[in-house]
C-alpha cells in the first residue's frame, strides 16, 4: 500500500499513519538545545521560507517517498541572545506537508531551530542549526 491522496486532497503516508487532530504536537519546555547535527545523522534539508511577526514558515526539501519513510520527527527551538534559558520542543512533529508553520512566536525575536527525524529502520536525520528573526508586529488601527 503506497501513499496517496485522501478525499480532502492531502498527502497521507502509507500504512495510514495520518496524524489526527487529537494528536497534534505537544509543546514542552526542554532542558537544552541540540548543539549541532550529530556525526551519525544524515542531514535534513529545511529552510526558512517566510517569517511573520508571530510565526515562521519552513520548507522541508524531501521527496514524498522519503517523507513517507519517516516514523517520527521532533523540533526544538529557543530564543537567541536573551538571558532566557527556556527552549521548547514539539513532539511528535511529523508535518503533513513539506511546508510547515512554527506558530506562537514573539515579534522581532531571533530564534534557533533544530529538527530531527527517525525513519522506519532506525536511521536518524537532523538539521544543522537554523537561525531566523521574526518580523515586527504591525498594528492596524
Amino acid at each position: 500500500m503506497g501513499g496517496g491522496r485522501s478525499a480532502g486532497g492531502h498527502f497521507e503516508p502509507a500504512g495510514g499513519r495520518q496524524v489526527s487532530a487529537g494528536l497534534l504536537p505537544k509543546r514542552t519546555v526542554i532542558e537544552s538545545m541540540p548543539r549541532r547535527n550529530p556525526d551519525d545523522s544524515a542531514l535534513l534539508t529545511v529552510q526558512v521560507y517566510k517569517t511573520l511577526s508571530d510565526a515562521v514558515v519552513f520548507d522541508w526539501f524531501i521527496s514524498l517517498n522519503d517523507k513517507d519513510r519517516m516514523s517520527e520527527c521532533d523540533v526544538a527551538y529557543a530564543k537567541v541572545g536573551r538571558n532566557e534559558s527556556s527552549a521548547f520542543g514539539l513532539s511528535p512533529f511529523l508535518p503533513r506537508h513539506r511546508s510547515f508553520v512554527l506558530p506562537s512566536l514573539e515579534a522581532e525575536t531571533t530564534y534557533e531551530f533544530h529538527m530531527s527525524c527517525d525513519d522506519r529502520v532506525g536511521r536518524r536525520y537532523a538539521t544543522n542549526a537554523i537561525n531566523f528573526t521574526t518580523g515586527a508586529y504591525i498594528r492596524l488601527d
